[in-house]
């Protein structure tokens, strides 16, 4: 099973709860060479974010670029 699975696993409680959770067998977490794009989100989603589609797919889901904040001109209005 690849890393960023096997993380994913412990995030959902489990292989079988994540497995549950796909709606897939839990063989088939240890067929994947890496997290099919079809499921990058349903993971994410099942971790509660811990595991980010970033962290499985950078491939697909470059990170996202921080917005500054606005500048302030530190007048009082």
């Amino acid at each position: 099973m690849i890393q960023i699975v096997e993380k994913a696993c412990r995030e959902a409680g489990g292989v079988s709860a994540l497995a549950e959770a796909l709606g897939i067998k839990r063989q088939a977490f240890y067929q994947w060479p890496q997290v099919p794009p079809l499921r990058v989100l349903q993971i994410e989603q099942a971790t509660g974010g811990k595991v980010t589609r970033h962290d499985m797919r950078p491939d697909l889901y470059p990170p996202t670029p921080r917005t500054p904040a606005p500048a302030t001109t530190g007048e009082a209005a």
